[in-house]
């Protein structure tokens, strides 16, 4: 694996040197020294998402061999953890390994250095769960002065790759011989090789993660290209071969694929349709044309009762999210926006401007009639954004002219906070968020290959 900065512990030294010693990625020996001992338990509830797909990767001997296990196995000696009373370490520390539990503040409080949070006293300037402020989680990535850092999710891929995200791991696709993978890194990153959920026999152009459900975009002819919407739970196809077809398309093309909540919608390219279909836990029912279309829509995104999408003359248009024969209510015109997604009852959209100056920005409007088709500017004077997501509460966004990723809140933004930089030629691809964390893909330090990274929100 890929070789991290060290991090800066104030006890648990014997741990840092086991893991250096091993020449192994530290956060893989962290997260099996946690699984092992109980010691450092995850404060914050959404890592527990991602630690309890983990399995054998936290619980098993891994291909490091019996020196690592025979190592972290005599950590627990040495690094016993916190008192089940006194929650202290071992004396003579002022606050445990990174990610462990504070100190009790004594009569006098924390020491000037820490604060106190969940009834201990840490030091916020390195603790991953506790960065910069109390119940900031850096999920798989170090504090450093008070500011989450990147990490590496995979790394050493093929592209293309398509990625996608929920809540119970990261999902991809890479081609072997004879078929195409999709495999899955939990969360937090895989400390082991990826898990093998299926197989398609084709190309994969399009995957997407939902409820439970893998959807993606392959071809049901290993020698003909018959473009087929399949879909999976994202615990394993049946047989690890996709086999279940939502929809295929001839000689033509499917495309747009998008999934909110329950509701996947692609574009049918043979019936100039788009379709729809409910998916969860694996199962999709049987798919329908809501709206057949004259210009064909460029952007895409769905609510619980409707999909939005700009046409090709930028019009933004509305449907509702079920049903057949729709008649397109029209929101607004002169939509020149290369993104769009929604959240509480707005839409909003990203104009990435022109390359080498700020004059990309992020608009908003009603799901209902587009603010009388006027969008309003949420956040101006971007460097050129390429790449776009959102959660309920803020937007992300990656700015190709100085290569950083940075969020804003969608109400009352403010500055705009930097969440990663130094990413300038870095081929960019993809932005998803899930929980507490956001995901991308770039292009590796290994030519001709691509890494999955993530930052803590």
């Amino acid at each position: 694996m890929k070789a991290r900065p060290l991090w800066p512990l104030t006890a648990g030294l014997a741990l840092g040197a086991a893991v250096l010693a091993l020449g192994c990625d530290f956060d893989a020996a962290y997260q099996r020294y946690c699984a092992q001992t109980g010691a450092c338990a995850p404060d914050a509830a959404s890592r527990d998402v991602g630690m309890s797909r983990l399995d054998a990767a936290t619980a098993a001997p891994d291909a490091a061999g019996p020196e690592e296990d025979a190592a972290l196995s005599g950590l627990d000696a040495e690094a016993p953890g916190p008192d089940a009373t006194a929650m202290s370490w071992d004396a003579g520390t002022t606050s445990p390994p990174d990610g462990g539990p504070g100190i009790l503040p004594d009569a006098g409080g924390c020491p000037s250095h820490q604060t106190l949070c969940d009834g201990a006293c840490v030091d916020t300037s390195n603790n991953r769960h506790y960065c910069g402020t109390c119940g900031h989680d850096c999920a798989g990535g170090f504090c450093i002065d008070g500011v989450c850092q990147p990490f590496e999710i995979r790394d050493d891929l093929d592209p293309p790759l398509h990625l996608g995200v929920n809540a119970n791991g990261v999902f991809f696709a890479q081609e072997t011989d004879p078929l195409f993978q999709i495999l899955e890194c939990p969360l937090w990153g895989c400390f082991q090789a990826p898990t093998v959920v299926g197989a398609a026999i084709s190309h994969i152009y399009d995957l997407v993660a939902g409820d439970g459900t893998i959807l993606l975009m392959s071809s049901n002819q290993a020698t003909k290209d018959r473009p087929t919407l399949f879909y999976c739970a994202d615990t394993g196809c049946p047989g690890s071969i996709l086999t279940q077809a939502l929809d295929n398309d001839g000689l033509g093309s499917l495309t747009s694929l998008t999934y909110e909540g329950t509701h996947a919608y692609w574009l049918h390219q043979n019936h100039l349709a788009i379709r729809h279909s409910e998916c969860s836990n694996g199962t999709c029912s049987a798919a329908e044309s809501i709206f057949t279309f004259i210009d064909e829509p460029r952007l895409m995104t769905t609510d619980a009762t409707s999909v939005f999408f700009v046409d090709s003359q930028n019009e933004l248009q509305r449907c509702p999210g079920s049903g057949t024969g729709c008649a397109p209510t029209v929101l607004a015109s002169g939509i020149s926006a290369i993104a769009m997604s929604q959240a509480n009852a707005l839409l909003y959209l990203l104009d990435s401007g022109t390359e080498g100056n700020l004059n990309g920005s992020i608009m908003k409007c009603t799901t209902q009639d587009c603010s009388g088709g006027s969008p309003t500017t949420v956040m101006g004077n971007l460097a050129y954004p390429l790449l776009f997501a959102q959660d309920a509460t803020s937007a992300f966004w990656y700015a190709d002219d100085t290569g950083v990723i940075q969020s804003a809140a969608l109400q009352n933004p403010g500055t705009p906070k930097v969440l990663a930089n130094g990413l300038a030629g870095s081929a960019m691809q993809q932005l998803h968020t899930q929980g507490d964390v956001v995901y991308w893909v770039q292009t590796s330090a290994t030519a001709g290959k691509v890494v999955i990274m993530a930052v803590a929100k």
